[in-house]
């Protein structure tokens, strides 16, 4: 017994997302008062993704959840103590704004989006 797959021409793969962009710049300070610093920040986005199809007047209409736009900051600090020992310091903010969401991963079933997190990292070079 064989299984046959039909796939209806027109319609859309369940959570599938046109467009994503995923964008995040730094600057590095290498002179002056805060030489040694680094600032940064990005977002990334989702277009509405794809929930399900239906057919409306014999035409395939995708019915699609809601944008999704995160913010993301980060701030670090570099030292040298000797001409061999390098160090570091970052602290990472994911969802910025906080905004508190849920993400739709089909007509019944939504998952609630991470709040405000913080992440503190070091690194030592020797």
């Amino acid at each position: 017994m064989s299984a046959i797959s039909c796939w209806t021409p027109g319609l859309v793969r369940n959570r599938s997302n046109r467009n994503t962009v995923n964008l995040f710049t730094r600057y590095n300070f290498r002179d002056g008062p805060l030489k040694g610093f680094t600032f940064g920040g990005g977002m990334n986005y989702r277009s509405p993704a794809a929930l399900n199809s239906q057919m409306v007047n014999h035409v395939v209409a995708p019915i699609l959840g809601s944008v999704i736009t995160a913010y993301e900051a980060m701030a670090a600090s570099s030292f040298r103590s000797s001409p061999k020992l390098r160090g570091r310091f970052q602290l990472n903010v994911r969802n910025l704004l906080d905004r508190q969401r849920y993400e739709e991963l089909g007509l019944a079933q939504t998952r609630y989006e991470a709040p405000r997190s913080f992440s503190l990292t070091r690194s030592l070079s020797f």
